[in-house]
């Protein structure tokens, strides 16, 4: 798993870390491949959003730019959203769409070439690390 004695915290972390960016592009891939739907733009929310190495990694590996809102707390925007359309404070969701404010764009970097080597170890490890559960409890 390449965990040696001289592994540091900063090294766990950033391995979590790319392993989120990895994991966002293969949701990527599969929404646009095997689902057919097209990415039009791309905004992210939510704790994660907050972490500029993940959000400009996944730009780098998905080749297209992340959108982060000033409010990355979505789940509450949106139920105040929906609250307030429904006692008529907001007309309709293109009123909304106007209220929409942007933080920070993330956009390509590198190609995402650059990332196959890593990313290929990547899923070998987590590929390895299916069994481990099912060996464990045998």
């Amino acid at each position: 798993m390449g965990i040696t004695p001289t592994t540091t915290k900063k090294h766990l972390v950033r391995a979590v870390l790319e392993s989120i960016a990895f994991r966002n592009k293969q949701l990527h891939d599969i929404i646009t491949t095997e689902v057919n739907i097209p990415s039009m733009s791309i905004r992210a929310d939510g704790g994660v959003s907050k972490n500029s190495f993940v959000m400009q990694m996944t730009s780098d590996l998905i080749n297209k730019s992340i959108n982060k809102p000033d409010s990355t707390d979505m789940s509450c925007l949106g139920a105040a959203f929906l609250a307030g359309l429904a006692i008529g404070y907001w007309t309709d969701k293109e009123h909304l769409k106007t209220l929409r404010r942007t933080d920070m764009i993330f956009k390509p970097q590198r190609e995402p070439k650059e990332y196959e080597p890593a990313m290929s170890n990547w899923i070998k490890a987590v590929c390895r690390s299916l069994s481990w559960y099912s060996q464990a409890s045998q």
